[in-house]
Formats: structure tokens, C-alpha cells, sequence
């Protein structure tokens, strides 16, 4: 689909290694977060994880000038 759209196959790659990262780093430490932080929270910060990511599917055509200024 992002190829499809026009997004060079580097920025897909990116930005399925930034999500699996931030997956891979968050879901090990789930016991001991959500022991401290509570299920509520983790599931509103999943969430907010998953909303960015749409937003950045959703502007693909933004996406470089977006991660530029970052």
C-alpha cells in the first residue's frame, strides 16, 4: 500500500523498524510497566502509539519533510 502510494521503499523500511523497535523494547517489559502504571494506562498509551502511526500512513506524501524536522 505505502509502495503503491509512491513512499520509497527506505521510508517504509524505516517506518516498520521504528514500530517493531518500539514493540520489541515495550513488550518484555510489559509485567513489570503495567504493574506500575496500571492496564488503563498502557492500553491509552498503546493507543496513542497507534494513532501516530495512522497519522503517518495516512500524510505518506508529508512523511519525509515530517521526519526532516524531526
Amino acid at each position: 500500500m505505502l509502495y503503491k502510494a509512491g513512499l520509497p521503499i527506505y521510508l517504509i523500511l524505516l517506518i516498520y523498524g521504528i514500530r517493531f523497535l518500539i514493540m520489541g523494547l515495550i513488550t518484555p517489559a510489559f509485567v513489570t510497566i503495567s504493574s506500575k502504571i496500571g492496564i488503563a494506562k498502557c492500553i491509552l498509551i498503546s493507543n496513542l502509539f497507534n494513532i501516530i502511526y495512522a497519522y503517518f500512513i495516512l500524510v505518506n506524501q508529508n512523511l519525509l519533510a515530517i521526519l526532516l524536522y524531526l
